[in-house]
């Protein structure tokens, strides 16, 4: 597997058959979880959508579990797709960054370089795989294009404890928050 030395270097909180969610062996700060997507190495673009939103849920979960194991303030969900200057191996995954009040980030200075590749072409792509969206919604009955609701991440895990109805989704939930909570307590 893919993975197989990443998972070396790290302490594995969590693993199902889409992600892997490890500490890693060299952290940015303390807490640091970096979430492994298993269906794709490198290029987020070629997950699917079922896949892309199980990661990003996994990685917002990691986050709640550090805002309540932790205490953290804030997190920073950091998206590393393809080779890129801080990524040179190129492997896809979100780090998810604990934050608190003047941790060893606040001298980080993020500033944006023009992109190495061709913007244009992208947004075409985009516009020629997402243009029939708003007529596929007019289309149904009685029903306005749907808008969308962003949750905070702590409404996420809420929701999941309120909502625990015994599924096998719930059940991985469940699995993910007590693994991350008690690889964070160690």
């Amino acid at each position: 597997s893919f993975l197989a030395a990443v998972r070396k270097t790290g302490l594995v909180l969590y693993e199902d058959e889409k992600v892997l969610a490890l500490l890693p062996g060299k952290s940015v700060v303390p807490g640091e979880i970096s979430v492994y997507s298993k269906k794709e190495e490198r290029d987020i673009a070629k997950l699917s959508s079922e896949d892309s939103t199980h990661l990003f849920f996994v990685a917002s979960f990691a986050a709640s579990a550090l805002f309540d194991g932790l205490g953290a303030q804030g997190t920073n969900l950091l998206l590393r797709s393809g080779i890129t200057d801080d990524n040179p191996d190129g492997r896809l995954f979100v780090q998810v960054l604990p934050r608190k009040q003047g941790d060893s980030l606040q001298g980080m200075f993020w500033e944006p370089k023009p992109a190495g590749y061709n913007l244009d072409e992208i947004a075409s792509r985009i516009k020629d795989k997402t243009w029939n969206i708003n007529y596929l919604e007019m289309k149904k009955e009685n029903h306005s294009p749907a808008k969308p609701t962003i949750t905070p991440a702590r409404g996420i895990l809420s929701e999941t404890r309120a909502s625990s109805t015994g599924s096998k989704e719930d059940h991985l939930k469940q699995t993910a928050e007590r693994e991350i909570s008690e690889a964070i307590a160690r």
